[in-house]
């Protein structure tokens, strides 16, 4: 992938995540986000898209509210107070704590 289909791309993403509020940031657990096997594009895709969605927001409650829909979206319960799925609490768990290294090592 080229670096400016990359940057459109994250932009796009970044719009449905923040303005749109089509998709949620649980849609990043797929990426496999280690610092040892992260390609040069996939930085650039992830560093454009968290920067344009910070840049998105006025004030910081609104993109706590961004990143507590994580928690929400993988701790939801059930009416019966069981989980819905087996392991979702590990999703969302491993795609925190994903993000924290990405942020930590390149922003």
């Amino acid at each position: 992938m080229k670096a400016r289909r990359a940057a459109n791309l994250a932009k796009l993403l970044a719009h449905l995540i923040g303005v749109g509020h089509c998709l949620s940031l649980t849609v990043l657990k797929v990426i496999d986000i280690s610092p040892e096997d992260m390609p040069e594009m996939g930085v650039i895709f992830l560093t454009i898209l968290f920067t344009a969605l910070f840049e998105m927001f006025d004030s910081p409650a609104e993109v706590i509210s961004l990143f507590g829909g994580i928690s929400r979206q993988f701790g939801s319960k059930s009416r019966g107070g069981e989980d819905d799925s087996a392991g979702a609490g590990d999703d969302g768990d491993a795609l925190k704590e994903n993000l924290s290294v990405f942020f930590l090592q390149y922003l």
